[in-house]
């Protein structure tokens, strides 16, 4: 099992060694508790699929994500909304990666139009390093006539510290960290609307015997700002200013895994902060 672990880590990270076939469901459910805000608790669930397939040589991963949220705020109002992700990415020999993709909001309670479309490229050396970038157009127009496009551009490099197989990695494990920029540029009739912002993120983890280890940081104001290769939006306008996390996975048998994860958020407006408590269950076959 520790190799399969370790194989999938670099996988993940660096792009694909070798071709195999697989599907990936993922169950997932968590809360927001809000601190300094009108805001009181949110509910979040969601399911995951993932399809990797090989249909003449190169190898493609197909991923869809279905998700509800349910924001409940201290004067007994709520806000609901649903978002629908898709992303289809292509492994073109041993060193590159391509990826596009859309989102799509739907809020509960108007008629806002909110999607995002979003494409990236990576180029990496399998468990060395790898570089890229991610592209991502969002728009949002309200039904109160303000509207806002967004451009970001996300370049990223990482890289990887430890032979998977040495004596240093199985007492000690490999590790591999990821630095990331992120630059927006908002054009649009929303109010005292700031135009540009950049933020930076850094990630690193950790596989030890029977589980992996995540650590991230991010700093910089950001507002709209889509995460997570497309599958996260922060489309409510609020200016996030820094956030930290931890998260493990820990593998209950060669198919399933379970993942827990903690995140504290700092907005600008306010000192308002967020706790964000999530839970994952991941089957592949």
């Amino acid at each position: 099992m520790m190799k399969k672990i370790i194989l999938g880590i670099l996988l993940g990270a660096s792009g694909i060694a070798f071709a195999s076939e697989g599907v990936d469901i993922t169950l997932y459910g968590g809360g927001i508790d809000y601190r300094n805000s009108l805001k009181d608790r949110a509910y979040i669930g969601g399911v995951y699929f993932m399809q990797s397939f090989i249909p003449s040589g190169n190898m493609f991963k197909f991923e869809a994500d279905g998700e509800r949220t349910l924001i409940k705020y201290k004067d007994r109002s709520c806000y609901g909304q649903k978002d629908l992700t898709g992303k289809i990415t292509s492994y073109l020999g041993k060193n590159w990666e391509f990826s596009f993709g859309g989102h799509k909001i739907f809020v509960d309670s108007d008629d806002d139009s909110e999607w995002v479309v979003f494409g990236g490229a990576k180029y990496y050396k399998y468990g060395v390093f790898n570089v890229g970038s991610d592209f991502f157009y969002s728009y949002y127009n309200y039904v109160d006539g303000n509207s806002a496009k967004v451009y970001q551009v996300s370049p990223y490099i990482g890289a990887f510290f430890g032979n998977p197989y040495s004596y240093m990695a199985r007492h000690f494990g490999i590790f591999y960290l990821e630095l990331r920029g992120n630059y927006q540029k908002i054009n649009g009739q929303v109010l005292n609307e700031k135009d540009r912002y950049f933020s930076e993120a850094a990630k690193i983890f950790n596989y030890h015997k029977n589980y992996t280890l995540e650590l991230g940081i991010e700093y910089g104001k950001n507002k709209y700002k889509v995460l997570d290769g497309g599958f996260v939006v922060r489309n409510l306008g609020d200016v996030y200013k820094s956030s930290y996390y931890g998260k493990i996975v820990v593998p209950l048998n060669s198919n399933l895994s379970v993942t827990a994860k903690y995140q504290r958020i700092k907005l600008d407006d306010g000192g308002e902060k967020q706790d964000v408590a999530m839970g994952y269950v991941n089957y592949y076959f």
